[in-house]
């Protein structure tokens, strides 16, 4: 039982940092993100390619994806600034990512510099996603943008595929870690490193967000975007660095679920991704804390419900039948708040 609980919130820390992209995102612009998965997925493969030697064919191809990303992730905002002269140093920035990322997919980088990389090029890979699938689509109907997510979720998948292939490849941290115990006990050092990380990173975000500058311009954006830019902020920036948080987050909960699960694949983030959109409409779409408490809770739930029935595959079922109950009887979730539209 205990062992069971310990698991569940360790799952649910993964849900939680996951399902934090979809809140934040939502809070911002009212848009559920469904390619926030597959950006968790891209961030756990980051990490394999920054810390194992990958093939040539395979850091070449991931290396022009980079380099195309991290274009469309500046290219808008050098381009507002300097002009046609941004563009082209968009273009050269471009060319530099794509031969240093090649070098060091092809290097072995130790994990304490393979992670902030990852991080680092999942928050990128974020911002170019806004800017190519979402950005255009931000004054039409709600359905437009909802498709889009969609499709670049689809897209994600297949790019993963094409570059790393079909089968599950595993993280040496990972293993090591999984099978690491506590000072020589039976207790497992994977879930309270999970746990851990989870709660430090939630806690770090909410203080981003109360105390600076930036997430004070993100509650301001949140309330009223045309307000906000009245008040001389730059909404796009602050969208963008939305995105750019998210998908870190989502970098790091990529690694704690390789962690979890011991290994990653093309098409882990669909599924995880469902689930922390679960966790995120459980605990209140929009609000933070809604997130951190549905993951955990999901989690839990998850972890007794696959004991209790003694099948592993029914905690999919489970978590489906949470977000159906959630939607029918208290659509705001637990901590949302129901919001009111004046004429």
């Amino acid at each position: 039982m205990l062992e069971q609980i310990a698991g569940g919130l360790a799952l649910g820390g993964v849900y939680a940092l996951i399902a934090l992209g979809y809140t934040m995102v939502y809070g911002i612009i009212e848009l559920i993100n469904f390619a926030h998965g597959e950006i968790m997925m891209l961030g756990a493969f980051y990490v394999l390619a920054f810390s194992v030697s990958m093939s040539p064919d395979i850091s070449n191809a991931f290396a022009i994806y980079t380099s195309i990303a991290f274009y469309f992730a500046v290219d808008s905002h050098l381009n507002k600034r300097f002009g046609l002269y941004g563009i082209a140093f968009a273009v050269i920035l471009a060319f530099f990512f794509w031969f240093s990322s090649r070098k060091l997919f092809i290097a072995e980088i130790t994990p304490l510099i393979a992670i902030p990389l990852a991080v680092i090029a999942t928050a990128i890979s974020g911002m170019a996603l806004e800017r190519i699938a979402y950005k255009p689509l931000r004054n039409s109907p709600r359905l437009a943008p909802l498709i889009s997510a969609i499709g670049a979720s689809l897209f994600y998948q297949n790019l993963a595929q094409i570059i790393f292939g079909t089968h599950r490849y595993s993280l040496p941290m990972a293993v090591k870690i999984s099978n690491a115990k506590i000072l020589g006990s039976n207790f497992a050092l994977a879930p309270v490193l999970i746990i851990l990380s989870a709660v430090v990173i939630m806690i770090a975000l909410h203080l981003f967000i109360a105390k600076t500058r930036i997430g004070t311009a993100m509650r301001a954006t949140a309330q009223d975007k045309y307000a906000a830019s009245l008040m001389g902020i730059n909404v796009n920036a602050v969208i963008a660095m939305t995105f750019a948080i998210g998908s870190a987050l989502a970098a790091v909960g990529g690694l704690l679920f390789t962690i979890h699960q011991k290994t990653l694949w093309p098409y882990m983030g669909f599924m995880a991704g469902i689930k922390a959109f679960t966790a995120a409409v459980l605990g209140g779409i929009g609000s933070i804390p809604g997130a951190m408490l549905g993951g955990f809770i999901l989690g839990i739930v998850e972890s007794l419900g696959a004991g209790l029935f003694g099948e592993a595959g029914y905690k999919d079922a489970i978590a489906f039948v949470i977000l159906i109950g959630v939607l029918l009887f208290k659509p705001t979730g637990i901590l949302g708040k129901r919001s009111v539209i004046k004429v």
